[in-house]
């Protein structure tokens, strides 16, 4: 009866507590741990070239007019042979750089040696000692 009231408390103290509800109690009573650090993500857009060709019967315009703005350049072209407009598009390739900054929270964790593992090996080390000793006496 006493052997399975043991069994029966040590699993209920390795399942009492998750680690996560562990973290919360210990970052609710130690906020100093908190840190906010800034994260930032470089994304790169590049765009293809573009070319657009297009020709109207007209006869109202009479000159040649070229329009360029950023990498687009536009030019329209009088033919007086063939009463025709030209239409010309062509787009250069750009390369869109976009920085975004994502704000997060990190845990600070600083490790300490712990003299558990050495009592541990040191524990370890004398029964080997004294089943050696015993091996040897008889």
């Amino acid at each position: 009866m006493m052997n399975k009231f043991f069994i029966l408390l040590s699993i209920l103290v390795l399942f009492c507590c998750s680690p996560k509800q562990r973290l919360n109690r210990l970052l609710k009573k130690h906020p100093e741990l908190i840190r906010t650090q800034d994260t930032i993500i470089t994304d790169t857009i590049i765009t293809r070239s573009f070319y657009y060709d297009s020709t109207l019967k007209t006869n109202f315009f009479r000159d040649t007019i070229i329009i360029i703005k950023n990498n687009l350049t536009t030019k329209v072209h009088y033919n007086y042979n063939t009463d025709s407009l030209y239409i010309t598009n062509d787009l250069k390739p750009d390369t869109i750089i976009k920085t975004i900054t994502v704000p997060g929270k990190t845990i600070e964790v600083n490790k300490k040696e712990n003299g558990l593992f050495m009592w541990f090996i040191l524990c370890i080390i004398i029964l080997l000692l004294i089943g050696l000793i015993k091996v040897i006496r008889k």
